[in-house]
Formats: C-alpha cells, sequence, structure tokens
C-alpha cells in the first residue's frame, strides 16, 4: 500500500500537504473521504505500507463496526518491534494508530470484520 501527498494540477502550488492518497486514489481535504478496501470476512492479512509523501506524517488508522479497530504492528522501517534493533526476535505490539513520518515504512496484520460490510483505512496527514 503507498500513502502519498496526492499532486492536484488545478493549483498554483501543485500540492497541499492535507491531500493524499491511497495506492493513488485521492483523500481529498477537507472531506478525507477514507480509501474502502475489498477484503474477505474474518480474514488476516499483513499490510505493509510506505508513506511517500515529502513532508507529511501520517496517522493511519483502521475502522470497521463503527470504530477503530486493533492493528498488530511487526515492524517499522524493517526492524522488528522488540527485537533489540534488529539483533533477535521481535514481537508485534497491538495498537489503534501508527504515525507513519515520510519515507516511512510499517508492517503490520490486521483483522477483517466477519460480516463484510465496508473496512477504511484513513491516513490523515499532520503537518
Amino acid at each position: 500500500m503507498i500513502l502519498r501527498n496526492e499532486r492536484d494540477e488545478s493549483r498554483i502550488f501543485k500540492v497541499d500537504i492535507r491531500d493524499v492518497s491511497v495506492n493513488y486514489v485521492p483523500i481529498k481535504y477537507p472531506k478525507y473521504q477514507p480509501a474502502q478496501l475489498q477484503i474477505k470476512p474474518s480474514q488476516k492479512q499483513f499490510w505493509r505500507v510506505l508513506n511517500a509523501g515529502a513532508d507529511v506524517m501520517l496517522n493511519i488508522q483502521l475502522q470497521y463496526d463503527g470504530g477503530v479497530q486493533p492493528i498488530k504492528v511487526v515492524s517499522l522501517d524493517g526492524v522488528p518491534l522488540n527485537s533489540d534493533e534488529g539483533s533477535q526476535s521481535g514481537s508485534p505490539i497491538t495498537k489503534t494508530n501508527i504515525l507513519l513520518p515520510p519515507a516511512g515504512r510499517a508492517e503490520f496484520i490486521i483483522l477483517a470484520p466477519s460480516s463484510l460490510r465496508w473496512m477504511r483505512v484513513k491516513g490523515r496527514g499532520s503537518s
């Protein structure tokens, strides 16, 4: 998955740091309509996410069933969590959001809802 600043050719300065895209699908400011991804009910998936933006910190959340869901964070920038900087096996940490800096990568495990209606991934930027 790629999260990045979204270019808008109609603007004079081309990039508004508040506009981002998920896999090249724009999420425009001020509505921030979250990206919707398809996944099978109750399926676990391993995701590797890149913040390809130049100057935006992203706060990533997984939402469904009316609330923010837990994410099992496995590694940040390729280094397993709780691994003493990669010198031993790591263990995941359960969180409800991930702050991802420019050029940052996160690897995490998500679980889809059992009765899938929709699932949203929010990647809201902050300047």
